[in-house]
């Protein structure tokens, strides 16, 4: 067996991370507005992690899609 070769993803591996990045995009919009007009102070912090947990989902799919020579949708 080789060592050190890389695999590259599926098509259906490619599907899924896409349709996970535009839904984390999508949701960080959402939720940026949500932030923007929440009067409730103990929602507030739900929707501040919320929102940091769909950027770092993000920022991560990016990497992945970078690292794999793939665009960025």
């Amino acid at each position: 067996m080789e060592t050190g070769k890389q695999v590259r993803l599926t098509a259906a591996e490619i599907t899924s991370l896409w349709a996970s990045y535009m839904n984390d995009s999508a949701i960080s919009c959402k939720l940026k507005y949500f932030l923007s007009k929440v009067e409730d102070e103990e929602i507030k912090p739900l929707i501040k992690h919320g929102l940091e947990l769909a950027q770092g989902n993000v920022k991560t799919l990016a990497e992945i899609f970078n690292k794999e020579k793939y665009p960025i949708p």
